[in-house]
């Protein structure tokens, strides 16, 4: 388990962000935009439909950003 704020540890580069997909795609929207970044990101292909809008936006606007999302089960969620 690493730190939630990067800037609070010197080797941490991860950021946790629970259940909050929608607001996990669009932060890594954000972090793409702002600067020279690859970004990724992932959960379980289940979740995907609350990422759908950031997902489609990062699309539009070409970013680099990799989602990575998982197996998926009817026992998820």
């Amino acid at each position: 388990a690493g730190n939630p704020l990067p800037e609070a540890d010197p080797y941490g580069r991860t950021i946790h962000f629970g259940i909050r997909e929608h607001a996990m795609a669009a932060a890594m929207n954000g972090i793409a935009l702002h600067g020279n970044t690859r970004i990724y990101g992932g959960t379980f292909l289940v979740f995907s439909d609350y990422m759908r809008n950031a997902v489609r936006l990062s699309a539009l606007m070409h970013l680099p950003v990799t989602y990575v999302w998982t197996h998926d089960s009817i026992g998820l969620g």
